[in-house]
């Protein structure tokens, strides 16, 4: 076989490994406002944002009332992993939805370092184009 040929066919990517001295995942919640109250906010720029807990004097008797969701949540987790070319790390961030699929798939991916094609586990409704492949922390 020439070595135009071998260089011609696709290569399959090598397995990333997970850091053995590191948190293999890492679960992160961002909570904003959402986009109803920033409307709010722009279509009332002297409008004042009161937080009261239920342990808080007036808690019961509420200024105003806001159609919509006061705050937006997302969830998503980091997976880290070792480079199998260049032994760097990086890590995966994807979406982290509550009926996230119990299952794993294989997706390639670019080490953020070498630019070597590494294959790594994500959720099984995760695909490339919902992923985030970052630099990660030195283990």
């Amino acid at each position: 076989m020439s070595h135009d040929s071998e260089a011609s066919k696709p290569g399959l990517p090598a397995v990333a490994a997970t850091p053995g001295n590191a948190p293999r995942a890492v679960f992160r919640v961002r909570i904003r406002p959402s986009p109803e109250l920033l409307q709010l906010f722009k279509d009332h720029p002297e409008a004042k944002l009161t937080i009261r807990f239920p342990s808080d004097p007036g808690y019961a008797n509420p200024s105003a009332d806001v159609q919509g969701p006061a705050f937006s949540m997302q969830s998503w987790r980091e997976d880290n992993h070792v480079c199998p070319h260049c032994s760097a790390p990086f890590s995966i961030a994807y979406a982290n939805p509550p009926d996230q699929a119990s299952g794993i798939h294989n997706v390639a991916v670019r080490c953020p370092t070498c630019r070597g094609r590494v294959a790594a586990a994500v959720a099984a409704d995760i695909n490339e184009d919902s992923i985030d492949v970052r630099p990660g922390p030195r283990p």
